[in-house]
């Protein structure tokens, strides 16, 4: 195993469901690096970073995952759309969260700890929000909310599933410049994402990933016509089988 990595999987198979979803992956994440995660819709990205954030520890069917990291450093946000928000929630209450793990659930919210929920808010865009119901956001401003939860946590590592899907262009590019800054200051990024475009212009290293077939590296020698038309011809081998 690569000794010098943040994170990395060795031979490593996921199941979802008793279905076979990804199959003998092997990769090694350095620290600090921005790691797009692309490929074909149905090719296991989601369920990877699941599996590999912690939150899935039951999905891995064989191989394994070492983590040079503890639990606390770890930050993980879902797809958008498997998020509830139909809780009378307030904006600081979903941003304060993001103290949780290193201040304790039960402990009430110091003067310092608003202020890095202020900070936080006006680093997003949304001064002023956070007494803002939840259910009164727009998706893109719900976005941008979790993103400010993100940024309290302070965590090593982020696990961020398709976080630029249904955002506004404005949005998209804010949220960009954000993680961007977060990864200057060191944190390591594994990011499932689908603008090649903006993947190519951002990230150091790309894992694509089609089920059975797989490629890491550095996003140059990885984005090449021939490894993308390969992942795209496996999928329609897995599509036409479920016809």
């Amino acid at each position: 195993m690569h000794t010098a990595s943040m994170i990395s999987a060795q031979d490593l198979s996921l199941n979802r469901k008793n279905i076979p979803i990804v199959e003998k992956l092997s990769f090694a994440v350095p620290p600090g690096a921005q790691v797009a995660i692309v490929g074909p819709n149905g090719g296991g990205k989601s369920t990877l970073l699941e599996a590999l954030s912690i939150q899935g520890s039951e999905l891995v069917q064989a191989g394994t995952i070492d983590r040079a990291f503890p639990p606390l450093e770890t930050a993980y946000l879902p797809q958008r759309s498997t998020l509830q928000r139909d809780f009378p929630l307030l904006v600081q209450d979903v941003v304060s969260g993001g103290l949780c793990p290193r201040v304790g659930w039960l402990k009430s919210m110091t003067g310092t700890h608003r202020h890095s929920v202020e900070n936080a808010l006006t680093s997003v865009g949304l001064p002023g929000f956070s007494l803002q119901s939840i259910q009164a956001l727009s998706g893109g401003q719900f976005q941008r909310v979790l993103f400010a939860r993100l940024m309290v946590q302070q965590a090593s590592i982020v696990f961020l599933d398709e976080p630029m899907t249904g955002v506004d262009e404005p949005t998209k590019i804010d949220l960009m410049n954000l993680i961007n800054r977060w990864n200057q200051s060191g944190q390591t990024q594994l990011i499932v994402l689908h603008d090649l475009e903006i993947v190519r212009q951002f990230f150091t290293h790309v894992l694509l990933l089609a089920r059975s077939f797989s490629h890491f590296g550095l996003t140059k020698d990885v984005l090449t016509p021939e490894n993308l038309e390969t992942a795209y011809s496996v999928a329609q081998t897995w599509e036409g089988a479920a016809q």
